[in-house]
């Protein structure tokens, strides 16, 4: 539900990530595995990113458009860290979930496959105004 709030909320990241899949597989596809490394990803650490929970998905890429290997890898943050992912710093989980490359996949697929064949948009009132959004979470695990 993040996921369409946040597409919805900024319709121009949304044409962004429009465009760079066009860029990069075209529209006579959707997307495979091999062309996730060409597309950024996003995490929400205050102690990593400046406005940690502002949309900027730009904060991966380097100068040259491209992903930058020096900004720190989303997979640890959602998925452990600690011993099992090469860390010797003992975190909050010391092993890695095991099913994170196909939930990974799985989320890309799906990511991606919604941005090439959707554009995603707020609600809109009599008067053409756009419905301001509010994205809660409920449940207590998510908050």
């Amino acid at each position: 539900m993040a996921l369409l709030y946040a597409l919805a909320s900024y319709p121009e990241i949304q044409a962004k990530a429009q465009a760079e899949i066009d860029s990069v597989i075209g529209s006579d596809r959707l997307s495979v595995i091999q062309d996730r490394e060409e597309m950024p990803a996003i995490l929400h650490d205050p102690e990593v990113f400046r406005k940690p929970f502002d949309f900027i998905p730009e904060r991966y890429l380097g100068k040259d458009g491209k992903l930058d290997p020096s900004v720190p890898d989303p997979e640890i943050a959602a998925f452990g860290h600690g011993v099992a992912n090469g860390n010797t710093t003992r975190g909050p989980c010391d092993s890695i979930c095991p099913g994170r490359h196909f939930s990974k996949d799985g989320q890309f697929l799906m990511v991606s496959s919604l941005l090439a064949t959707c554009t995603l948009t707020a609600a809109k009132d009599e008067q053409g105004k756009v419905i301001p959004m509010k994205l809660e979470m409920t449940d207590p695990i998510l908050k």
